[in-house]
């Protein structure tokens, strides 16, 4: 390096760093950072996870221990908050309306996703646009069951009987509006069967109507109790695939039914959720789905473990969600 008379040269090694990048070009002062620098502030506050049912049914249960274990990884307090109300779709809305900077989560689940936007004209909010699906858990099956003294040995024996009965039939699939009704009301229709839908805030209220005999069919996810209790009969599976418990139970697919969906749990979020959030998030979910405290939970629920990253499981619900639209669409 050579030095001009009355020049003091410094070599850039020594020069101040704020010095030193206010000599490089703008585009080069900018630190570069990786990826995940951008979340590694996330969280500074506790996170809260939105569940769109009352406490103390599945989708309540499960998310709590992806909370839980969240809330251990993450350092930081995570939040579990219930928003029942119109068949999970206050919560959705809420959700979908929340500022997308990853301190409001919620619980997806199938029956305000798929069925709500096309059945109630206001819900508000849109899920091919409005909501960010971050990981799929599991898949829960929805049978329709009975009581085991009920006289409807099979789901033929229970339509019969409430087509030459109209009206008398009451059941019970949760949610007003919700997957499960919608699907069955679909079927009841084609079979001109006429029944009464009795709507609660969660599955352990249901549980606690169907012992009490003050409804004749159930279903709904939280059936394993009174499987295990002995006290109910699976007539069919409103899912596409039969039930493990009850191999015998044709699905509504089999039944040539036009929507047999899969009904999901998973984690979402609202629309615009920052890239490094939502994988911070997935794998937060795929770790939670590995621990043996979820894992047994979700075999004591008799649900199906099944992990989806968000393009996949925002990919498979969209599908569902687009029959079902088409299906209601062709209902008179």
């Amino acid at each position: 390096m050579t030095k001009r008379q009355g020049e003091n040269i410094v070599p850039p090694s020594h020069l101040p760093r704020r010095r030193l990048l206010a000599a490089l070009p703008a585009g080069l002062a900018a630190p570069i950072l990786p990826r995940p620098a951008l979340a590694q502030g996330y969280p500074t506050r506790p996170v809260t996870i939105l569940i769109p049912f009352a406490a103390g049914g599945a989708t309540d249960v499960t998310a709590r221990v992806i909370a839980d274990y969240a809330s251990e990884k993450l350092g930081q307090r995570v939040l579990v908050e219930n928003r029942p109300g119109a068949g999970g779709g206050l919560m959705t809305l809420q959700l979908a309306r929340a500022a997308p900077d990853g301190y409001t989560l919620g619980a997806l689940t199938a029956s305000p996703v798929l069925v709500r936007p096309h059945a109630v004209a206001d819900a508000g909010y849109d899920p091919t646009r409005d909501l960010t699906f971050i990981a799929r858990y599991l898949l829960a099956p929805q049978p329709i069951a009975v009581a085991t003294n009920s006289p409807w040995r099979t789901y033929q024996d229970m339509i019969g009987w409430a087509r030459a009965n109209p009206g008398r039939l009451r059941y019970t699939a949760i949610a007003a509006r919700g997957g499960a009704h919608v699907v069955i009301e679909m079927a009841f229709r084609r079979d001109g069967v006429r029944a009464v839908h009795v709507p609660f805030n969660s599955g352990p209220e249901a549980i606690t109507a169907f012992r009490g005999r003050h409804i004749d069919m159930v279903a709904q996810s939280d059936y394993a109790v009174l499987l295990d209790a002995g006290e109910i009969r699976i007539l069919a599976e409103t899912g596409p695939e039969r039930l493990p418990v009850a191999p015998e139970a044709p699905t509504f697919r089999e039944l040539g039914y036009p929507v047999s969906p899969a009904i999901f749990y998973g984690i979402g979020g609202p629309a615009g959720l920052p890239p490094a959030i939502v994988e911070r998030w997935q794998t937060l979910v795929r770790e939670a789905t590995e621990t043996p405290r979820l894992r047994d939970l979700i075999a004591r629920l008799k649900m199906i473990p099944s992990y989806a990253t968000g393009e996949a499981f925002r990919t498979e619900a969209l599908r569902d969600y687009a029959a079902i639209g088409d299906a209601l669409r062709q209902m008179p």
